[in-house]
C-alpha cells in the first residue's frame, strides 16, 4: 500500500512539471478573465473544478468583494451550491451550480454562470485524488452607451482539474478557459490559463492549528501571478489570517464558524489594504458566508 501511494505521488509531480510548459506555450494574446478574491481558499471551486467539499452533504455559498472610494461601482458577488453523494467505497460525488458577476463600474460588467462535476476517489487510508470539470457560459455585458445601447454576448467556457489530498497535505493543478472562445462579432477572448496550487494544515496542540497555502497562476502574456497565504485556526470555529498576491499586496482576514450536530454557518472578513501596488484601486472588502448541511 505505501509504496502504490509513492507511486501515485510520483506521477501526479511528473504531470504537474510535464503541463507547465505546455501551458506556457500554448497560451496567446487577451487573456480575459474575472479576477480572484483574494481569499480565494475559500472559493476553491472558482480555483479548481475538482474542488469536493468535505464533511458535507448540502454546500451553499456566497461571496461579495467591493471596492471603496472613486472605485466604489467596481464589486464582485458569487453565488455556488452543491450537492454531494457518498457511495460505499467513501469515494464522493459532487454537482455544482455557480453564478458569478464581476462589476468593473456603472457600465461594464463579466457575468458567468457554470455546472460543476466533481469526484474524488479513496485511494487509501490517507490518500485522495479528485477530478472535475465545469461547463458554461462566460459574457460582457455593456449597459446605458448612447451609441450602441445596452448589449450582452456570451461565449461557451470550459474548466477541468484534479487534486491530490494526502493526510492534510494537498496538491492541485487547473486549466480555466479551456476552449479560447472567441467572438465572431467584437474583440471578446477568453483565453486558457492555468493555475497550480497547494495547501498544508499543521497540528499545534489539542486547541490551535495552523494551515499555510499558496496559489500560482499562468497567465501569458500578462505578468503571472501568485498568491501566499497563513491562518491560526482555533478550535476549529475562529481564525485569523493574511493572504499576500504579487499584483496587489497584503490582505488581512478573520473567519467565524457556528457548528451544530447537524450544520455549520461560516462567516468570512477580509480587508484588502496594506503595501499596495495601486492605492486607491485595491482599497477593497470581501465579505462571505457559507452554510453546510451535515
Amino acid at each position: 500500500m505505501a509504496q502504490n501511494i509513492v507511486d501515485q505521488l510520483t506521477r501526479f509531480i511528473h504531470f504537474i512539471f510535464f503541463l507547465s510548459p505546455i501551458a506556457v506555450w500554448c497560451q496567446q494574446t487577451n487573456v480575459a478573465f474575472p479576477d480572484l478574491f483574494a481569499r480565494y481558499d475559500a472559493n476553491m471551486y472558482l480555483a479548481n473544478a475538482a474542488f469536493v467539499p468535505t464533511d458535507t452533504k448540502t454546500d451553499l455559498s456566497a461571496y461579495y468583494k467591493f471596492q471603496t472610494g472613486a472605485f466604489k461601482d467596481v464589486a464582485t458577488l458569487v453565488f455556488s451550491a452543491a450537492k454531494l453523494f457518498e457511495r460505499e467505497n467513501k469515494s464522493i460525488h459532487s454537482v455544482r451550480i455557480t453564478t458569478f458577476n464581476e462589476k468593473q463600474g456603472p457600465y461594464i460588467s463579466s457575468p458567468r454562470a457554470n455546472a460543476n462535476y466533481g469526484y474524488e476517489l479513496n485511494l487509501g487510508e490517507k490518500t485522495r485524488l479528485a477530478g472535475g470539470v465545469a461547463g458554461g457560459v462566460a459574457g460582457t455585458s455593456y449597459s446605458g452607451i448612447v451609441s450602441t445601447g445596452d448589449a450582452t454576448e456570451f461565449l461557451p467556457d470550459a474548466s477541468a482539474g484534479i487534486i491530490l489530498s494526502f493526510t492534510k497535505l494537498q496538491l492541485g493543478v487547473s486549466g480555466l478557459q479551456l476552449l479560447n472562445s472567441k467572438s465572431k462579432i467584437s474583440t471578446m477572448v477568453n483565453k486558457r490559463y492555468y493555475h497550480f496550487h497547494a495547501s498544508h494544515e499543521l497540528d499545534l496542540n489539542y486547541n490551535w492549528k495552523w494551515k499555510y497555502y499558496g496559489l500560482y497562476r499562468i497567465l501569458s502574456p500578462l505578468e503571472n501571478q501568485y498568491w501566499l497565504g497563513t491562518s491560526l485556526i482555533f478550535n476549529d470555529v475562529f481564525c485569523f489570517g493574511t493572504v499576500i498576491r504579487s499584483n496587489a499586496g497584503l490582505s488581512v482576514y478573520t473567519e467565524l464558524t457556528l457548528d451544530t450536530d447537524k450544520d455549520r454557518l461560516k462567516l468570512i472578513f477580509n480587508f484588502n489594504t496594506f503595501f499596495k501596488r495601486a492605492l486607491n484601486f485595491q482599497n477593497s472588502m470581501e465579505l462571505g458566508v457559507g452554510y453546510v448541511l451535515k
